[in-house]
C-alpha cells in the first residue's frame, strides 16, 4: 500500500503495481513490513520510515533506571525507555540509595545503622562485622560459651565468654582469688592450692610446696625458712665450745647454747656466729644436762641433774625454779648424760617438756614458775623430747618414736628405729633426724616416706638444727671424773 518514490511511471491512471504520489513514502519497497504504517521495534531498522531507527517509543523499547552512583544498580524512581541503555542508566532498579555507591544489593551488610545491602533490614545479625555476644546469666559482666551474633548486645549478653561459673556472680576473671577454698574464683584455670603460682600445690593441700608464698621454693627443694641469720660453723663451735660440754641448742637467731657439767660452777656458753662467747652461770654442783630457750623471750632453760629440777634464766644466771624426782637416763655411754634430763624443749605456750621429769616413763609439762603437769606415762624411760614446726610433741622410748597429743595425752607409736634412741630433732620440712646407739643418724621423712640412714657417726652425740638449714651434731667427749671431756662438732647442710 506504499510506493517507492524512487521508481516512477507517468500515466493518466496508476499502472499495475503502482500507486499515485500520495503513497510515495515507502523507505524499503522490498520489505512489506517496513512502511510508514509499520510499528517501530528495536531491531536496528527504520520500521515506520520516519527517518529514525530504534527510537525511544519503539514498541519493545526497554525501561532503563538511572544509576547516579555508578554502582551498577539503578533507581526505580528515575527511568527512561530506550532500545539500548542510555549513558548513566542500567536495567536494574534495586538500588535503595543511588547517591552512595557503597549501598546496593551487591554490598556487604555492616554494623553502621544503614541498610547496606538494600534488603530492607538494617544491621542484621549476619552483618560482616557483627559481634559475637555471650550470655551472662549471673550478671557479673562475664559471659558463658552460649553465644549470639549481632551488631549490638542482646539483653543479658556481654562481649566475652570468660566466666567459668555463670551461676555465681562472685566467680569471674575480675574477682579476687581466695586461696585454698577449692574454688577458682578468678577463673584463671590455675590450682586453688598454688598461691605463689610455681606449679606446685602447698604441702597442706596435697603438694610438695613448703612455702606457697615464694615461687622460688617448691617441690620440696630449698624449703628451709627464709632467713639472713647464720650460726657458728662446726669448726668455730669446736674451737669455742668449753670442755665438759653436755648438750647443744641453736635458737632462731643462729645463736648456739652449750651446757656443761663441771664440778663446781656450771655454765651455759652462748656462742654467736663469729665464735664470740658469753656465759650464763649455774649453781655449784648442780651439774647441767639439757638446754633450750623459751621461744617467747629467748630466755635460757637448763636441766639440773644434781638437783632433780631445772633452771630458768634471770639476767646472767640460771636459778632453779622446780624440783622433782627425776628418773635419770640409762642409754648414754658418757656417764654424766645419764644423771638428769638429757633432753628438753619449750613451746610457745610456756610448757618446758622434760625427759623423765617425775618418774620412769613420765612426760611432763613444767612452766617457768615450776608448776609441773604429767601429760603421759610411757612404757620405759623417755630419753629425748622434740617439738615439730607445729609444736606437736614427740618423745623417744628405747628404740621407739611416739607422738603425743598434748590436748588429750593420747600417744601414738610413729616409728621404730634400728637401735635405742639417744637424741632427735625436727627440720623445717617436718623431717625427723634420730641419733641411735648404733652410731647412726636415721632420717624419718615428714612426708610419710620410708626411713633411711642419713649418716654414720662415732660416739654419743646431741643434735640441733640451725635456722638457715644445717643439722649440727655435738659429739660428747669421753667420760672422766666430773667431766664429759672435749666435744667436737659436725654439720650437714640440708637442701630439701
Amino acid at each position: 500500500g506504499w510506493a517507492d518514490p524512487r521508481t516512477t511511471t507517468a500515466a493518466c491512471e496508476p499502472p499495475s503495481g503502482c500507486l499515485d504520489a500520495a503513497y510515495a513514502s515507502d523507505c524499503d519497497d522490498a520489505d512489506a513490513s517496513i512502511n510508514p504504517d509499520a510499528t517501530e521495534i528495536c531491531d536496528g531498522v527504520d520500521n515506520d520510515c520516519d527517518g529514525d531507527t530504534d527510537e525511544d517509543d519503539a514498541s519493545d523499547a526497554a525501561t532503563w533506571y538511572a544509576d547516579g552512583d555508578r554502582d551498577g544498580y539503578g533507581d526505580a524512581s528515575s527511568t527512561t525507555d530506550a532500545c539500548t541503555a542510555p549513558s548513566g542508566y542500567v536495567g536494574d532498579d534495586s538500588d535503595c540509595d543511588d547517591g552512595d555507591a557503597a549501598i546496593s544489593p551487591g554490598a556487604t551488610e555492616t554494623c553502621d545503622g544503614v541498610d547496606n545491602d538494600c534488603d530492607g533490614t538494617t544491621d542484621e545479625d549476619d552483618a560482616s562485622d557483627a559481634t559475637t555476644w555471650y550470655n551472662d546469666v549471673d550478671g557479673d559482666g562475664y559471659g558463658n560459651p552460649s553465644d549470639t551474633v549481632a551488631c549490638s548486645a542482646p539483653s543479658g549478653h556481654v562481649d566475652n565468654s570468660d566466666d567459668c561459673d555463670d551461676s555465681d556472680a562472685s566467680i569471674n576473671p575480675g574477682a579476687t582469688e581466695t586461696w585454698y577454698d577449692g574454688v577458682d574464683s578468678d577463673c584463671d584455670g590455675a590450682s586453688d592450692y598454688d598461691a605463689d603460682g610455681d606449679g606446685d600445690d602447698a604441702e597442706d593441700h596435697g603438694g610438695t610446696d613448703c612455702d606457697d608464698s615464694d615461687p622460688t621454693r617448691y617441690g620440696g627443694v630449698d624449703c628451709r625458712p627464709a632467713t639472713t641469720v647464720t650460726h657458728a660453723d662446726a669448726a668455730t663451735l669446736t674451737s669455742a665450745a668449753p670442755n665438759c660440754a653436755i648438750d647443744l641448742y641453736i635458737d632462731a637467731d643462729g645463736v648456739a647454747y652449750v651446757s656443761t657439767v663441771i664440778s663446781g660452777t656450771d655454765y651455759v656458753y652462748v656462742i654467736d656466729a663469729s665464735g664470740g662467747t658469753t656465759t650464763l652461770t649455774g649453781y655449784s654442783n648442780y651439774n647441767m644436762n639439757g638446754v633450750c630457750t623459751d621461744p617467747s623471750n629467748n630466755a635460757v632453760v637448763v636441766g639440773y641433774n644434781s638437783y632433780n629440777g631445772f633452771g630458768y634464766q634471770s639476767g646472767s644466771s640460771l636459778p632453779y625454779v622446780a624440783r622433782g624426782s627425776t628418773s635419770y637416763g640409762s642409754l648414754w655411754t658418757n656417764g654424766f648424760a645419764n644423771y638428769g634430763p638429757s633432753s628438753l624443749a619449750m613451746d610457745s605456750l610456756g610448757c618446758i617438756w622434760f625427759s623423765n621429769w617425775a618418774g620412769a616413763g613420765d612426760v611432763s609439762c613444767v612452766d617457768s614458775a615450776g608448776t609441773a603437769t604429767t601429760m603421759a606415762t610411757m612404757s620405759a624411760r623417755v630419753e629425748s623430747v622434740a617439738l615439730d614446726a607445729d609444736e606437736d610433741l614427740w618423745v623417744s622410748v628405747d628404740d621407739e618414736v611416739h607422738h603425743i597429743d598434748t590436748s588429750t595425752g593420747t600417744t601414738t607409736l610413729e616409728y621404730t628405729a634400728g637401735a635405742d634412741i639417744l637424741d632427735m630433732v625436727f627440720d623445717y620440712n617436718g623431717d625427723l633426724y634420730i641419733e641411735t646407739t648404733d652410731d647412726e643418724i636415721e632420717l624419718l621423712p615428714g612426708d610419710g616416706g620410708a626411713a633411711t640412714v642419713f649418716d654414720t657417726v662415732s660416739g654419743d652425740g646431741k643434735l640441733a638444727l640451725s635456722p638457715e638449714g644445717w643439722l649440727v651434731r655435738m659429739q660428747l667427749g669421753s667420760y672422766s671424773a666430773h667431766c664429759a671431756g672435749s666435744a667436737t662438732f659436725t654439720e650437714w647442710e640440708l637442701v630439701d
